[in-house]
């Protein structure tokens, strides 16, 4: 049951899950993926990029909506979800302690920026940073 087109993929922290960008349809899907079953479920459309946020538990990606770009952070055990950044960007990371997000930003290449979205820990285990 693995997806068509694999783009890109990266093993959760705790290496129970594997994240990936798929080809589906002609649209790109951000996909959970078992490794020992293969089974994978699809989370999320027109990504652009990912990356596991601090633990297994959270994900930040990139995906176009109507009028631009945004930054999400999700939590995928209750698939609640928040917008930290709107606007055009590009190569998202979080820091491996979940202290920071750095991405590009700009609209062309000859005026893109590095910043870094500063995050604090969350209140609550099952809570959003």
């Amino acid at each position: 049951e693995s997806p068509a087109n694999e783009i890109s993929a990266v093993f959760s922290p705790d290496g129970r899950r594997i994240g990936l960008i798929a080809n589906n349809g002609g649209k790109s899907e951000l996909r959970f993926q078992d490794p020992e079953t293969g089974h994978s479920e699809p989370i999320a459309s027109d990504i652009v990029a990912f990356d596991w946020y601090a633990n297994s538990r959270r994900v930040i990606y990139s995906h176009h909506v109507s009028g631009g770009s945004e930054l999400v952070i999700r939590d995928i055990v209750t698939g609640r979800e928040r917008v930290l950044f709107k606007g055009p960007h590009a190569k998202i990371v979080a820091a491996t302690d979940g202290g920071g997000i750095t991405f590009v930003h700009g609209n062309a290449h000859w005026s893109q920026q590095l910043f870094l979205l500063p995050m604090s820990a969350p209140a609550a285990s099952d809570d959003l940073p």
